[in-house]
């Protein structure tokens, strides 16, 4: 192992000694400590936001475009509401035809490694 190379440019190094800094260095560049992993509350703490009020989450709420629109809860649920059609009305629309019944929401962080479904707002 401490064979001696001779180099045009280099002379009398040993093989020994190299492998002695490249495994020092090795250890000495991946001994660091990984930071610990913030949950989704604390990452989306410092988000601008509006705060509503807790009464208004059971709610219903209406998002309409120029063809579609949305009838939901506050809170992002989707439950049954409405009289015309009972239990039918909420959801996405394209009068008349409904869409979606509702939908939920997952992010993934850290490439897919974290992912939290957002299936109901809790206050």
């Amino acid at each position: 192992m401490n064979k001696i190379i001779k180099l045009p440019w280099l002379t009398n190094i040993r093989i020994g000694n190299i492998l002695s800094v490249i495994i020092i260095s090795f250890l000495l560049l991946n001994c660091t400590t990984k930071p610990p992993k913030k949950s989704l509350q604390e990452l989306v703490l410092d988000l601008p936001s509006l705060q509503g009020k807790k009464e208004y989450l059971s709610s219903p709420f209406v998002t309409a475009g120029n063809r579609v629109y949305m009838v939901g809860y506050q809170n992002g649920t989707f439950p049954d509401l409405g009289w015309h059609i009972a239990g039918e009305m909420g959801g996405v629309w394209d009068h008349p035809i409904k869409l979606l019944d509702g939908f939920r929401v997952a992010l993934s962080l850290n490439n897919g490694s974290d992912s939290f479904c957002l299936i109901a707002y809790i206050q």
